[in-house]
Order: structure tokens, then C-alpha cells, then sequence
């Protein structure tokens, strides 16, 4: 299942959104605003992998602790989807997951122009839409943007 998750600052500006098929990487389209504050960090997935709060529940010494580190899931584990959620948690964005179907909706809806906090809204609302409803989305979006 392909998914696309739009990432979000905390003011609702939109940052640039990241495609997943089967909950692996596939791939990042950033803003301009998302490319100064994420570009760097994001590029470093493909190398790295995604840097994620790993916790580590005692040790040999002491086993009632927990430790925090940080663990990096690979773009092709079948964790990064979770991994990135956890990844933009760590860096205070919000992330809104898309179906296919929402996501289309989405590639016409970003083409009009909207301020941070009405797009966020509207974002929010297609991923939550059901088929029927995504469809009348498609049609009036369409309509909206061939006038």
C-alpha cells in the first residue's frame, strides 16, 4: 500500500511530504522551508538511516533502568514508518498519513492557495475522507482548478 505523510511545522506551515509503499521509503519532496530546516537531515537517511529514540529497559549493573540512545532504521526496514513518526516527534513536526486516493487529492489541493493553518485544516480533513467522499474532493478540486 502506497502511503504519503505531509509534515507539518508546529505554526501548520507545509514542510514537504514523505512517500512510503509497504511502510518502506520511498521517497522526500521538501518545500523551500523544508529544505532549510529538514533537507540535511533527510538526506542522511538514505546513508544512515532515520535517527530514532531507542530505549533500553536496565543493564547487566543496573536492570531496573532505562536507558535512551538512539538506533537508526534503515529506509528499506519495514520499521521506518514508525521510525519516521517517532523522528517527527523528536523534531516537533506534525505528520498526517495519506492513502493513495487522499493523496491525490492532496497533489490538487496544494496548488491553490491556502494559508498554513487553512491547508493543515484541509489536509487533515482528506485524510480522514472516506472513497465517496474523496471522490466528491477530486471532482470540486478539479473544478476549482480548471476555472
Amino acid at each position: 500500500m502506497i502511503m504519503l505523510h505531509l509534515l507539518f511545522d508546529q505554526r501548520y506551515a507545509y514542510l514537504g511530504d514523505v512517500s512510503m509503499s509497504k511502510g518502506i521509503f520511498s521517497n522526500a519532496a521538501l518545500t523551500k522551508a523544508g529544505e532549510e530546516r529538514l533537507g540535511q537531515k533527510i538526506a542522511s537517511w538514505r546513508s544512515e538511516g532515520i535517527p530514532v529514540r531507542a530505549e533500553i529497559f536496565g543493564t547487566a549493573d543496573r536492570p531496573k533502568d532505562i536507558v535512551f540512545g538512539k538506533e537508526f532504521v534503515q529506509t528499506a526496514d519495514k520499521r521506518f514508518e514508525e521510525a519516521l513518526r517517532k523522528w517527527a516527534d523528536d523534531e516537533c513536526l506534525l505528520v498526517l498519513s495519506m492513502n493513495r486516493e487522499a493523496a491525490s487529492c492532496w497533489d490538487l489541493l496544494i496548488r491553490l492557495p491556502f494559508e498554513g493553518e487553512e491547508r493543515f485544516a484541509l489536509a487533515l480533513s482528506l485524510s480522514k475522507a472516506t472513497r465517496p467522499q474523496l471522490e466528491k474532493w477530486r471532482e470540486n478540486l478539479e473544478k476549482v482548478i480548471e476555472d
